[in-house]
């Protein structure tokens, strides 16, 4: 499973609202657990706070898509969380880029997010075609040896 980190970011009181909110728990801590719309599950990441006058928080959520993955519904999902939380002023930020809670927006940066995670894993294919071109120049490595 791919997980995408999503940063929260706001102040302090109306990040905790969404928060709980979105976990609907009573107790926020880290490593919480809650499955999601679209197939994805989140997961509570540790709670930073930024030194300002307006008390700035941030929440980060791990957020993991299984296979049959809808990032159009969980974007729909997230968005009507926050309006009924009041439509505060809390940001989304994925991939290092700040984000509207609009459900385009947010569905087409986790779209591109997961895009980018299936680039980075090799695929069964390449792995095979490395290992063999790595036993090969072995063998042949060794025949050179035993001929000399």
């Amino acid at each position: 499973m791919a997980e995408i980190i999503v940063a929260f970011e706001g102040q302090k009181r109306d990040l905790n609202d969404f928060v709980f909110d979105l976990f609907e728990a009573g107790l926020l801590r880290e490593g919480l657990e809650k499955e999601a719309p679209g197939g994805a599950t989140l997961v509570l990441k540790p709670m930073q706070m930024k030194k300002s006058a307006l008390m700035q928080a941030a929440m980060e959520v791990g957020i993991s898509f299984g296979s049959g993955v809808a990032a159009t519904i969980f974007a729909e999902w997230l968005v009507e969380k926050w309006r009924k939380n009041g439509k505060k002023h809390i940001s989304a930020k994925i991939e290092n880029r700040l984000y509207q809670f609009e459900e385009k927006l947010i569905a087409k940066a986790l779209d591109d997010a997961m895009v980018k995670l299936d680039l980075k894993k090799p695929s069964a294919k390449a792995a095979t075609a490395v290992s063999e071109t790595d036993q090969s120049s072995r063998d042949q490595k060794g025949r050179k040896t035993a001929q000399s």
